[in-house]
């Protein structure tokens, strides 16, 4: 025969002397087979069909034999290759399962959207409509002015820009929107304050709590010899906290 992958229990006598049983680690359907004899010499086979096989099952037989092995003494010295001669046993690397896929990394999490500034303006009854763009159309060219002064431009301003155009292009014509406080957006971060500044009954601007915003946000760094040129300056958290001028809470 082959050699043949064992399970290899061995009893040792008070004399010292040795002596082993065996049976296969895949085991034949139609009868349990079971290998013994003195350690070293060549092992017997015995053979026991099936149908004598405890619950008529070679398995059941294997488990009910383990069990008087162990209780007469013997210890299990795991799985060994069983030579074709019956007598050489070497020690046989364990079986090992499968490994198991890598677990997919979890997926990675999208980035906290930045802060904004939300902006609202309220142009009023239509009689008020006229003098309330008028007025902010001129404080867009005021701004754009004192941005000028710092080397800024609100991004798109062509030389002859006037207040208007520059309200039409930073707004869109729409009464709400937002800014994103991101690199980039410093020049019109600071023209949206300037402009809120001088026209407080006509346009808002609020933080993402909802809190009125007149000066530079502390979430986007600045020079601040820039923003003191600017009128820009970050209030202590007191005056950040004060309470709107009007008390009105809105969403975008």
């Amino acid at each position: 025969m082959a050699a043949l992958r064992v399970h290899l229990y061995r009893y040792r006598h008070p004399d010292g002397a040795e002596k082993d049983w065996a049976y296969p680690v895949l085991l034949a359907p139609n009868a349990f087979t079971a290998f013994y004899g003195r350690t070293g010499a060549a092992l017997r086979q015995a053979d026991t069909p099936a149908l004598r096989c405890r619950g008529g099952n070679p398995a059941s037989e294997a488990k009910a034999r383990v069990q008087e092995k162990r209780a007469k003494g013997y210890r299990c010295l795991g799985e060994f290759w069983l030579a074709a001669d019956r007598r050489q046993l070497t020690p046989a690397a364990p079986v090992r399962p499968p490994a198991a896929p890598a677990p997919e990394p979890p997926p990675a999490a999208e980035p906290a959207p930045p802060p904004c500034l939300y902006w609202r303006w309220r142009p009023g009854p239509p009689a008020e409509m006229a003098r309330r763009l008028a007025a902010v159309a001129a404080a867009c060219a005021e701004a754009a002015a004192i941005l000028q002064t710092v080397g800024w431009i609100v991004p798109g301003e062509g030389a002859d820009a006037d207040g208007p155009a520059l309200w039409a292009r930073v707004s869109g014509n729409t009464p709400t929107g937002l800014l994103a406080l991101t690199e980039g957006h410093q020049p019109l971060v600071a023209f949206w304050l300037l402009v809120a500044r001088r026209c407080p009954d006509d346009l808002r601007l609020v933080d993402d709590a909802q809190r009125p915003v007149r000066d530079w946000p502390a979430a986007l760094p600045v020079d601040p010899t820039l923003l003191e040129t600017l009128g820009l300056q970050p209030r202590d958290l007191g005056q950040w906290l004060a309470a709107g001028q009007d008390g009105d809470a809105w969403f975008f």
